[in-house]
């Protein structure tokens, strides 16, 4: 396991702590995903799928701008941490937004087996069902 994975499986640890502290309860049948954004070594958001939007575009919501560094590499990774599979790629409404709003990140997520995989060019063709993934991020 790299450095990177290695820090995501704590923001993943730290997360799911806070949600079950905050009283968070999720229906057994809503998979959850978790979004983290780096920049360098540094975590600069983290955020679940609550609220009926997907767990990247959360992230995004819960950017802080502070913490961004312009020199600094930008990392959007994205698993899905229950269910029987592990796939948790950004579906086409939240590949554009990461392109309009990160165009510099590299974005990395699990595959079905729950391998880091990098989507290079953000193009998956996979159309949500949720109506609300992207509409409800702010610009």
């Amino acid at each position: 396991m790299s450095g990177w994975e290695t820090r995501f499986a704590e923001d993943v640890e730290s997360l799911v702590d806070k949600m079950k502290r905050d009283g968070t309860r999720l229906p057994s049948y809503v998979p959850l995903h978790i979004a983290a954004l780096y920049s360098g070594r540094r975590t600069v958001a983290c955020a679940s799928n609550l609220y009926e939007r997907h767990a990247e575009v959360n992230c995004l919501r819960a950017i802080d701008p502070l913490k961004m560094k312009q020199h600094k590499p930008l990392r959007l990774l994205v698993s899905r941490v229950s269910g029987s599979h592990r796939m948790s790629r950004p579906c086409s409404a939240c590949c554009v937004e990461i392109r309009r709003r990160l165009p510099r990140a590299r974005v990395f997520y699990t595959d079905w087996g729950g391998v880091f995989r990098e989507d290079k060019t953000l193009d998956n063709t996979h159309v949500c069902h949720m109506k609300s993934c992207v509409r409800a991020a702010p610009a």
